[in-house]
Parts: structure tokens; C-alpha cells; sequence
């Protein structure tokens, strides 16, 4: 699934990092272990970027674009 949005709110919790959109109910998420996923995100918080992502079923981010 594909979604778009500028990021509200992120933080860590169990070895990921959730994220939140104003678009959606709950947050999504991404392994810690996806350093480069992970990055793309924060620098799309810190620069308050609307990105494009990719999504399953269980709200795990796949892609970041």
C-alpha cells in the first residue's frame, strides 16, 4: 500500500522507530536495523518534507520516497 504526508511525530520504542502522520489513526513503523530508512525519515522530520511511502499490512514503512 502507498501513502503520502508530512511526518508528525517520531520516536523509539523496542528496537523501532515509530512513526506518525496527521493523515492516519496510529503509527507506523520501521526496524532500527534500517539505517538507511531511517534516516530518510528523520531528515524528512527535521525539514517538515512531505514524502512518499510504502507500506504493509502490520504498518511497516518498506520504502521512503
Amino acid at each position: 500500500m502507498e501513502s503520502k504526508g508530512v511526518i508528525r511525530k517520531i520516536f523509539e520504542e523496542e528496537g523501532a522507530l515509530l512513526v506518525s502522520f496527521p493523515a492516519h489513526d496510529g503509527y507506523f513503523q520501521v526496524p532500527l536495523t534500517e539505517k538507511d530508512l531511517c534516516a530518510k525519515i528523520r531528515e524528512a522530520r527535521d525539514a517538515r518534507k512531505e514524502i512518499s511511502f510504502t507500506f504493509d499490512r502490520e504498518l511497516k514503512i518498506l520504502s521512503v520516497r
